[in-house]
């Protein structure tokens, strides 16, 4: 029989705080497309307060259950063409 040994690096369990989430809703960009979910930029931003402490609830939930919402994971990608004559993959730019 082997023996194997397991050796897990130990990790930081990161702690949010409430000040951070403020920081990065209040500089959220505001001339991008709404997101997946019909949220816009101008939305977070300008409801920055209310948000903050919701939004660290749910992320700080997130990484103390190391569960992660499929709806995080999900993306709209949309091809936009390089130039006009456009006719393969290759001639587009994806975006998120």
């Amino acid at each position: 029989m082997v023996e194997y040994k397991l050796s897990l690096t130990p990790f930081t369990i990161l702690t949010l705080q409430e000040q951070e989430v403020l920081k990065l809703l209040k500089t959220t960009p505001t001339n991008k497309a709404a997101r997946p979910d019909g949220i816009c930029g101008r939305t977070l931003r300008y409801c920055a307060e209310q948000l903050s402490r919701v939004l660290l609830q749910l992320f700080q939930s997130s990484l103390d259950q190391g569960v992660v919402p499929l709806s995080w994971k999900t993306l709209t990608i949309i091809p936009v063409p390089k130039n006009n004559k456009a006719h393969s993959l290759n001639d587009h730019r994806l975006i998120a």
